[in-house]
């Protein structure tokens, strides 16, 4: 078994975080309609914007510190299949307890 490389990990989740949050605050320039993941998780959390970015930071990271402990190799097909498959998960879970 491979050790986690905690560093890769870490900075990994951190980037593609700050891809999603990109395309989120691009999104009414695309059509869509605006998604403030910070205001939205800072709702929850007394309001403040700035613990609801960070939330939203951490909960990525967290999110790919998981998936390189212990789906990494355990999903089958390429790289970029498992991290799809992978990702799929928070997404259904997001949709099904938070949206609504």
């Amino acid at each position: 078994m491979t050790r986690l490389n905690w560093t890769r990990a870490i900075v990994g989740g951190l980037g593609a975080t700050a891809a999603m949050t990109a395309l989120l605050l691009m999104a009414p320039a695309m059509g869509l309609p605006p998604m403030n993941i910070g205001a939205m998780l800072g709702s929850f959390l007394g309001g403040s914007l700035v613990l609801g970015w960070l939330a939203h930071f951490v909960i990525g990271t967290v999110l790919a510190v998981i998936y390189a402990a212990g789906f990494v190799h355990r999903l089958p097909g390429p790289a970029w299949i498992r991290g799809a498959v992978y990702g799929l998960v928070p997404w259904i879970v997001a949709q099904l307890v938070v949206m609504p």
